[in-house]
């Protein structure tokens, strides 16, 4: 699916395909279209648009000029064919599970994965009759690792990379490999790098999904989730699981996502230069027992890192003493702000086993290899020296 690109992906990012934004009147910006139903020039024209003859709208549910422009806007920087946006990125991850997997199929998932999508894998799809597996995927022989989790019934391997929250890396090129070889569908989770700093369709992945409502939009005020692929499977995810479901994003969130798209790469660009730096820091305060970070040559897949990625976003994680001094420290901060999203301008801080995770078990924890001590930390905009003076007081307190 790779292609080359014509324009720089800012460019692109402001300019999509060169379309015009409003052929009508000339705007300059996007403009919002909040109505739920678009008249037709007569009763033939309607019949042929419900039937898919004919392109053009007919209802809300089923598309929007704001919404499309936003997934065209998606489709090209991930180097994709098209794009369809949901109402949340769990939204999107769910709804793409339940198109893609039937009662009886396996999925091989990524062991360390967001708890949401956690939460969905061990609670619905396991009820619908699905069964899961998890893979370690800094394992010594991949194939092999992988190997061992796959059967007969397995369809979907699904990937999250960094992962959330400890920042392990999957190798996606050897990870398409290995399931395009025994008929497996790929899915990436890319929300923590976006296609600025990673595109998972160029490894070979079949499709790749983001909570909008983190980088993309990066403002943090609204929620939004996109799935990316090829067109006949985007339309197929449409019609069996989206239009029936309603599970769409509202015009005004896509228009606010557009809107915030437009400066990713100076934010992307902004995170990671800063996020280093706080890595940096963080590594050698005395405090910290260990610092994740896939831009740190102390990661242990910073070459990986390297290979398939841009750069390495403003995500950080690090380990304290005990669980019990992650919220000491989160407690005692003033710019940070105590939150469990990440993406924002500002910066974002959590304790992934009490919040964002909680729904892993002590046990389940040790079996990710998920840290109960690890704080997460989403590097904002702030100058680094002003996030560190934040930190280095907050951890004298721990």
């Amino acid at each position: 699916m790779k292609k080359e690109q014509e324009q720089g992906f800012t460019t692109q990012v402001i300019h999509g395909h060169n379309e015009k934004l409003d052929p009508v009147h000339g705007s300059t910006t996007p403009p919002l279209y909040l109505n739920t139903a678009f008249l037709f020039e007569n009763a033939d024209q309607g019949a042929r648009r419900f039937a898919r003859e004919e392109e053009g709208y007919v209802y809300a549910r089923m598309g929007n000029p704001s919404v499309e422009m936003l997934e065209k806007r998606l489709a090209l920087l991930e180097n994709g064919e098209a794009a369809a946006a949901f109402a949340s990125g769990m939204g999107a991850i769910s709804s793409l599970l339940l198109h893609l997997a039937q009662p009886g199929d396996h999925i091989i998932s990524v062991r360390e994965i967001y708890g949401g999508t956690y939460a969905f894998f061990e609670g619905q799809l396991k009820r619908m009759g699905c069964s899961i597996t998890y893979f370690n995927p800094a394992a010594p022989d991949l194939e092999a690792e992988l190997d061992a989790q796959y059967t007969s019934h397995s369809r979907v391997l699904y990937l999250e990379t960094p992962s959330n929250p400890s920042l392990a890396l999957v190798d996606l090129e050897a990870c398409s490999r290995w399931a395009h070889k025994r008929g497996l569908v790929t899915v990436v989770d890319n929300t923590f790098c976006t296609p600025y700093l990673q595109r998972p369709l160029d490894f070979g992945i079949d499709w790749s999904v983001h909570s909008t409502t983190k980088y993309l939009n990066g403002h943090g005020d609204c929620v939004g989730g996109v799935v990316i692929g090829t067109e006949p499977a985007i339309q197929a995810l449409r019609q069996e699981v989206q239009w029936h479901f309603g599970n769409v994003l509202s015009p005004f969130n896509a228009w606010l996502t557009l809107r915030g798209l437009q400066t990713l790469s100076l934010r992307m660009a902004r995170h990671s230069e800063t996020a280093l730096t706080v890595a940096r820091f963080l590594e050698e305060h005395p405090k910290v027992q260990r610092v994740h970070y896939p831009g740190l040559p102390s990661h242990p897949q910073h070459e990986l890192a390297q290979k398939q990625m841009a750069g390495f976003s403003g995500m950080i994680s690090f380990s304290l003493a005990s669980r019990e001094a992650g919220p000491r420290l989160l407690n005692n901060l003033q710019l940070c702000l105590l939150a469990v999203s990440l993406g924002h301008v500002a910066t974002l801080i959590e304790h992934p086993a009490s919040m964002s995770h909680a729904a892993y078990s002590e046990e389940e924890c040790r079996a990710a290899g998920l840290d109960t001590a690890l704080v997460r930390l989403s590097v904002g905009l702030e100058e680094a020296t002003d996030l560190i003076a934040d930190l280095e007081q907050g951890l004298e307190k721990v």
